[in-house]
């Protein structure tokens, strides 16, 4: 088979590759990492139902705010009894009572009688032991955690945005490495068939090209799964689903100043959100503790009530009555001593998770920082491993066709080639990925 005819081979194949992805991206936008971030902002449904907590947390404290004002009722009620004791307090409430009403006969066994009745009610809580205040000051405190809470899970959706474009990336990247393999590889395959044509090769070089290609076509197919996975995840972390996207961002490594390792710790001690929502979690549950303690102390009330009552809406009766109640519990079977017990043991919880996070994240900035560092070497290392690689692949290709080295020798040339470039790429985006998973770690996520 001569010259020719492979590269139209390898044009033709070539294009037929391409040809399902370019119709693909006909519809597709141009997505930055930043323009990711924006999208995944206003559309992550994760992100969303967090926002939606933070608001449902607000209006708990509205809530709370709302038991120290008066409530008022108005009550409607109808009924319609021979009751003796009911009918005798009806006539009286509607001023209708009589001298026969006195009769034994009618005391006894009075006639149904009709009542409606409208009262306003106004009730005014005095003094709670300090329940309400608690109540209010245990609100704010969960309304602030799931503000804090919410910015992290900005911050983490943020991250997880990075890491799926880069990881998109990573795969593209992948898939052109093993495209350029093939390519060359197949280059290989026409020299070694040129040459065995000539008499100057074994049919067995050729034949150990072939399986080479074969090996890399199923690695090809692996890499293209793995950009519609990736794709696949990236619009789940945007919440765009239904959107196609052209990544126009390209594989660079992280070049940024990294600063000391102890200065990043302090910095995610003073900025994670979730750490001070954890503090917050404290403060909520001595709140708890203290609302629990409360129902100790007596409580006071204000109570007022004006009334109507009538039976035919001709005519009615109004009074009135004022009350100022208080009650105070004796004992209720240690219900109080255990609802105490169980607020302070959620109380000691709430501090050993503050404690425990404030271990986590200087662990997780000691991981962020330490890979950020190896991805950047790995960068260095395989950048100098890709050079060498395709030096090392020129000069076999030249000497294989002079006949002074073994087709295995290309191949493993050509091998050794695309794992330098592979390994690249990996370090690239790893460093990207690993300054991301930093700033998520001191709380400095964009």
């Amino acid at each position: 088979m001569k010259h020719g005819t492979w590269y139209g081979i390898v044009i033709l194949v070539t294009a037929c590759a391409a040809w399902p992805m370019s119709v693909h991206g006909q519809d597709a936008k141009s997505l930055s990492v930043q323009q990711a971030i924006e999208l995944a902002l206003r559309s992550n449904r994760r992100l969303q139902a967090t926002a939606q907590q933070s608001e449902a947390a607000v209006s708990v404290v509205g809530q709370a705010r709302g038991a120290f004002l008066p409530r008022v009722d108005i009550v409607e009620a109808f009924n319609y009894s021979d009751k003796p004791t009911l009918v005798f307090s009806n006539l009286l409430d509607q001023a209708s009572f009589k001298q026969k009403n006195f009769a034994i006969n009618s005391l006894n066994a009075p006639t149904p009688l009709t009542n409606l009745s409208s009262q306003i009610r106004l009730e005014q809580p005095l003094f709670t032991g300090g329940r309400l205040s608690a109540n209010l000051s245990q609100a704010e405190a969960a309304a602030e955690a799931s503000r804090e809470l919410t910015k992290r899970t900005e911050q983490e959706v943020v991250e997880s945005v990075i890491e799926a474009y880069h990881q998109v990336l990573l795969a593209e990247g992948n898939l052109r490495v093993v495209d350029k393999a093939l390519a060359s590889g197949r280059a290989q395959a026409a020299r070694s068939q040129d040459l065995y044509e000539k008499g100057l090769a074994v049919r067995a070089d050729y034949l150990r090209t072939q399986v080479l290609l074969g090996s890399l076509e199923r690695e090809r197919l692996e890499a293209e799964n793995l950009i519609t996975i990736g794709h696949s995840r990236l619009r789940y972390a945007l919440g765009a689903e239904d959107e196609r996207f052209r990544l126009t961002d390209r594989i660079t490594e992280d070049t940024a100043p990294l600063d000391r390792l102890a200065d990043l710790k302090a910095r995610a001690k003073a900025h994670r959100p979730d750490l001070r929502a954890a503090a917050k979690d404290v403060e909520r549950s001595e709140q708890s503790i203290r609302a629990a303690r409360a129902a100790h102390y007596p409580s006071l009330g204000f109570v007022s009530h004006f009334e109507s009552n009538t039976r035919r809406f001709s005519g009615n009766a109004e009074n009135f009555a004022v009350f100022v109640t208080a009650r105070w519990n004796v004992f209720n079977g240690f219900a109080i001593e255990e609802k105490v017990a169980e607020e302070e043991a959620l109380h000691r919880r709430a501090r050993l998770l503050h404690d425990d996070l404030l271990r986590a994240l200087e662990l997780e900035v000691e991981q962020g920082y330490l890979g950020l560092i190896t991805a950047r070497r790995q960068v260095t290392v395989a950048r100098e491993n890709v050079a060498q690689a395709e030096e090392a692949l020129r000069m076999m290709t030249d000497r294989y066709a002079a006949g002074l080295v073994r087709n295995v020798d290309v191949l493993d040339g050509e091998t050794a080639l695309k794992k330098a470039e592979q390994d690249l790429l990996v370090a690239q985006v790893n460093s990207r990925i690993f300054r991301a998973r930093l700033n998520l770690a001191t709380g400095g996520m964009q």
